[in-house]
């Protein structure tokens, strides 16, 4: 069964939507793929979207906010949604169905404030944090893990981005760039590997290269949490093109020696990634030194 978004309390109440693509944005907009006719709900207010079969959304960095059973959650950043989850934005009260595993909905009207008596919906959102934090030390292991398999450089390189992309849902494009030292001593030579969203279709890299030129040349990372106020002279045009909104980049360095680059981006809206974010891929990148230097002996 396709996942549905069914409106259950608000001015559109009883409405149905099916989530057929894999982000839908929901706001005031007319440009929204879900429009919500609720003067406290902001232009452009959340997004939804699908990795593999679980069900994310993501506060837009609204107005009034978005609420998943009655706890405001953090703009910006991705939250695993089930079937029995209440979501609130302005007046407007909906929940999905038709995800793996679900039961019928209960499509009854959220309580706002525990005086009728109903019974409150339980909040998976205090350990929401804890949450991530797991998955992205299962993430770095999973990487670890990795280089006790026979991978060549380039096979090791698409599973740690498969495996971005699945553990960290702001992640719309991951690529990692491996210098080949071998055929040119000055790093020119290099090999571009690029993972995106299913529903991303991204052929021109030029961009990836500039942010990587730019770290190489730095030997440092580059965090660019909303690029509409980042100096990209000639490339300006290419983000808008791109609707690159957020970009994180760190060098792989090995023996004191930058191999490559690992390179993450999010579309949409800006501030898609957090400074933790950018702590992970840096300890991401010593496993990834590790892989380059054995691929080189």
């Amino acid at each position: 069964m396709m996942p549905r978004l069914i409106i259950i309390e608000g001015k559109a109440k009883g409405k149905t939507y099916d989530l057929t693509n894999g982000i839908t944005f929901l706001g005031r907009s007319s440009k929204s793929d879900i429009r919500i006719k609720d003067s406290s709900v902001s232009r452009k207010h959340l997004k939804i979207f699908l990795i593999g079969k679980k069900i994310f959304l993501e506060d837009l960095k609204s107005t009034n906010g978005t609420f998943i059973n009655s706890e405001r959650i953090v703009p910006g950043e991705g939250f695993e949604i089930g079937a029995r989850d209440l979501i609130t934005i302005g007046n407007t009260v909906f929940q999905l169905e038709g995800l793996p595993g679900a039961g019928p909905l209960d499509r009854s009207t959220p309580p706002k404030d525990e005086k009728d008596g109903a019974e409150e919906t339980p909040s998976p959102l205090p350990d929401e944090r804890r949450k991530r934090t797991v998955r992205e030390l299962k993430l770095i292991n999973k990487v670890s893990m990795l280089l006790k398999q026979s991978f060549s450089l380039h096979g090791f390189s698409e599973k740690v981005l498969e495996y971005l992309l699945q553990g960290l849902p702001r992640i719309d494009t991951a690529a990692m760039v491996i210098l080949d030292y071998k055929k040119n001593r000055n790093g020119k030579e290099r090999t571009i590997i690029v993972k995106t969203r299913p529903w991303l279709k991204r052929e021109d890299v030029d961009f990836f290269e500039a942010i990587v030129d730019l770290v190489l040349k730095q030997g440092g990372a580059v965090r660019m949490s909303n690029t509409a106020f980042e100096e990209l002279g000639e490339l300006k045009k290419k983000v808008e093109e791109l609707k690159i909104a957020s970009v994180l980049c760190v060098p792989v360095v090995s023996n004191s020696v930058i191999r490559g680059a690992l390179y993450v981006d999010s579309i949409g809206d800006p501030y898609g990634f957090r400074k933790e974010d950018l702590l992970l891929l840096n300890s991401l990148s010593g496993s990834i030194a590790v892989a380059f230097e054995k691929a080189m002996k």
